[in-house]
């Protein structure tokens, strides 16, 4: 049995795309998407409509709780940080973004982060020492994803794939899309890592076009500008809004130190964002 996996698209559809088109090649048995298939990206609506006309096979994972989560009305979703959830909240179904948590194959679980666990902190330095912590509960071999880089980790004969992200990374290289895939033969598998190249610029287009740049301004650019360079903004971004709330005495990331960082951020090309989506674009 051949899988093509796939994790993260984070609603970027040229990479998507890029993807589909060379794992269609190879002529897989299953086509499985790890979760966080929408959020972040410009095209959540084409991207879910897409996997679901390649018949590929989705799971959830956290950006899916979150968009379910704005819709059942939580309070956490009013932030001002939280406008990209909002506007995909008002925009699907709750069908479209409800999938299965696992899925198994050959003795091995397929998961966004943890079975049981869809945001565990699979990054960082002290990914191995949580690993450990929970190791007892962990099932024999894990392949997800969550971390938007590859990585692999090994806890009292336990492992943990992570495949690395379709459409954000955060440590990569620009225009490139990581994936993979595993053939199971009985007991026996071999997981492959692969890397799609894919031309990253209708990608402010998309933002445009959907609507997503008028509603959510700031966030766009944050997200626009990781997607565009594979490298993580999206967080540095947000704890650099936590630190404006605490120097104005604030908690949490209010809209008055949301708009500072705004405009203290350094974007890199002398905008304010307000010019940088009145720029020129091509529909």
């Amino acid at each position: 049995m051949l899988i093509a996996l796939f994790a993260d698209i984070h609603g970027n559809l040229p990479a998507l795309e890029a993807v589909l088109k060379e794992a269609r090649a190879l002529k897989p048995d299953l086509m499985l998407s790890l979760g966080d298939q929408v959020n972040l990206g410009p095209a959540s609506e084409d991207v879910l409509s897409l996997l679901r006309a390649e018949n590929v096979r989705c799971l959830h994972g956290n950006h899916e709780r979150y968009i379910l989560e704005c819709m059942d009305g939580q309070r956490a979703y009013d932030a001002v940080n939280f406008a990209p959830v909002r506007f995909l909240a008002s925009r699907v179904e709750r069908s479209a973004v409800t999938f299965p948590m696992t899925a198994e194959f050959g003795g091995i679980t397929f998961c966004h982060a943890l079975p049981n666990d869809d945001r565990f902190p699979l990054h960082g330095v002290q990914a191995l020492k949580r690993l450990e912590a929970v190791a007892d509960t962990l099932p024999e071999r894990v392949i997800c994803g969550h971390s938007h880089d590859m990585r692999r980790h090994t806890v009292f004969g336990h492992s943990v794939e992570c495949i690395g992200s379709l459409g954000c990374q955060d440590q990569g290289v620009p225009g490139t899309a990581l994936w993979g895939t595993i053939r199971i033969s009985g007991k026996n598998s071999s997981l492959i890592p692969r890397v799609s190249a894919y031309d990253p610029s209708p990608l402010k287009n998309l933002y445009v076009k959907s609507g997503l740049s008028r509603a959510a301004p700031v966030m766009s650019r944050v997200c626009l500008s990781q997607l565009l360079q594979n490298r993580a903004v999206i967080l540095p971004f947000l704890r650099f809004c936590e630190s404006i709330a605490l120097e104005r005495g604030e908690q949490g990331i209010t809209p008055a130190a949301f708009a500072e960082a705004d405009k203290r951020f350094p974007w890199g090309d002398g905008l304010t964002t307000n010019d940088f989506w009145k720029q020129e674009v091509f529909l």
